[in-house]
């Protein structure tokens, strides 16, 4: 009898990028399951008494390459492969709730995913506000991020922010102390680079699009824009 036969393979490691600020001081890397990361995420997340206190992340990794117009490594040339998709709703239209149950019904058996709720949700009229994490089933080249987004963005029926297609784009995680938005839910169901029957809506489609006429574009204050994002922020 084959002794391997009864071992499991061992759970799949994510890389994960962290910065302790906006200012791209440096980057922490770390490795973690799946499970581990949400786990912690959910029960035990960072407090910080404001929301700039709060640290920020990426699920990819970052290389070590110096931007060439500065002095940022984060940038999307740096971006050296991702282990899942970040993204986010800023428009206060789609609620925490909506985005739940469109994650749960994706394909067959849902999307795998973690949803919180971001420091500003409900927060002086701004509506729901969110973000998204969904792992992927193996580190990725990142020219995939954009495609990927488009799938994410079919299964949120077009909600997702135009800053959630920046390669190099960063987000708040944790809560901030004594407010009592933060109730995250994990999704299990299919990783997202394997699930089919999903119709893509590119970056500022459908529900995005309508909501953008209505209510006129709105800058979301949380994310840290990228140097790239920074450039083209007359255009959005």
């Amino acid at each position: 009898m084959n002794n391997n036969t009864n071992k499991r393979a061992a759970p799949r490691q994510f890389a994960i990028s962290k910065f302790a600020d906006t200012y791209d001081t440096g980057i922490e890397r770390e490795d973690a399951t799946w499970n581990d990361l949400v786990t912690k995420l959910a029960e035990n997340p960072p407090e910080a008494a404001t929301k700039e206190g709060l640290h920020l992340l990426k699920l990819a990794k970052f290389g070590d390459t110096i931007n060439p117009n500065g002095s940022a490594l984060r940038h999307n040339a740096n971006v050296e492969f991702l282990s899942g998709i970040v993204a986010e709703h800023d428009a206060g239209t789609v609620s925490f709730e909506e985005a739940v149950t469109r994650l749960k019904a994706a394909g067959s058996d849902g999307v795998a995913a973690f949803i919180y709720q971001s420091p500003s949700h409900m927060k002086d009229g701004k509506g729901p506000r969110w973000r998204v994490l969904a792992p992927l089933s193996v580190d990725t080249d990142p020219a995939q991020h954009g495609p990927l987004m488009d799938k994410l963005n079919g299964v949120l029926g077009g909600a997702l922010a135009p800053e959630s297609w920046t390669l190099s784009q960063i987000y708040y995680y944790g809560r901030v102390t004594d407010r009592e938005y933060y109730k995250p839910e994990r999704i299990k169901g299919h990783h997202l680079d394997k699930l089919v029957g999903i119709t893509p809506i590119g970056k500022g489609g459908g529900r995005l699009a309508e909501a953008r006429v209505i209510r006129g574009i709105e800058r979301d204050e949380e994310h840290e824009p990228s140097i790239e994002e920074t450039e083209l922020s007359k255009l959005v």
